[in-house]
């Protein structure tokens, strides 16, 4: 039904100064001003107390192969928006087998020297209204559509970072995010099995709720780049992680 709607008039009219605005140009600068303001900013003087070495041993080295990003190709629903490069998904879908050779080129020299290209550093950024008045800008949040190769990289180094964490047995059991065979169903069959012990048991069982507001944006990168290197996930992939993660503060508004 979504789809089929003809009324869709974008983001309503923000406030601005004591009032109300209606140009689109002024609308995006009080947006893109918005979602720049919630990041944490990186303090050039804090200090990060030292941590811990979690793991023994570094990450291992990551191979990019032809035939892995051929598979990642193939799999690209056409149907999507493409990027700020403007490579439609259908010529990475309909020419992966052509395009495998040169982007598992391109993976690897990114992953080798830790850097991204131009491209990937940016994203179209489309403001979504969650709840609350309709004409307040810190009521809406951005979804940022970024290159299809990018995110292709993102899952390769995604899963080689989750792979390392299992084997040094980084994570516990009680990890059910982002992880294959968990998800908010187990966590929640966990925590009914606590309760129901406890029940049965006639111990007193006391439950704190925890949700942060805007918790992605918030993270201080500088502190999740210092964690990830003690547990291993060093050298150039921390470099590129710290290189993808600037990305999230330099993207801009950009009305689509």
């Amino acid at each position: 039904m979504k789809a089929k709607k003809q009324d869709n008039i974008g983001v309503a009219p923000l406030k601005s100064n004591g009032g109300l605005t209606n140009d689109s140009k002024e609308k995006e600068e009080i947006l893109n001003n918005q979602f720049k303001s919630v990041f944490t900013k990186l303090d050039p003087n804090s200090q990060i107390p030292p941590l811990k070495k979690r793991s023994t041993s570094n990450i291992s080295k990551l191979d990019i192969t032809s035939e892995g990003v051929h598979k990642l190709l193939k799999n690209v629903n056409p149907s999507k928006a493409m990027g700020p490069d403007g490579i439609p998904n259908t010529v990475l879908k309909t020419c992966a087998e052509e395009l495998a050779p040169s982007i598992s080129a391109i993976f690897q020299k990114s992953i080798d020297t830790g850097t991204l290209p131009e491209d990937w550093l940016s994203a179209n950024i489309a403001p979504v209204f969650k709840k609350g008045d309709v004409h307040a800008a810190e009521n809406y949040r951005p979804v940022s559509l970024t290159c299809v190769s990018c995110k292709l990289l993102e899952h390769i180094i995604c899963k080689h970072i989750l792979k390392h964490l299992e084997k040094h047995k980084i994570l516990t059991n009680l990890n059910h995010g982002f992880r294959s065979g968990y998800s908010c169903t187990t966590q929640l069959l966990v925590t009914t099995e606590d309760l129901l012990k406890s029940f049965d048991s006639g111990i007193q069982l006391d439950m704190a709720k925890l949700n942060l507001s805007k918790a992605f944006d918030t993270v201080p990168h500088d502190k999740l780049l210092a964690k990830l290197n003690s547990y291993g996930i060093d050298g150039n992939l921390n470099k590129w992680l710290a290189a993808f993660l600037q990305k999230t503060i330099n993207a801009g508004c950009r009305r689509r």
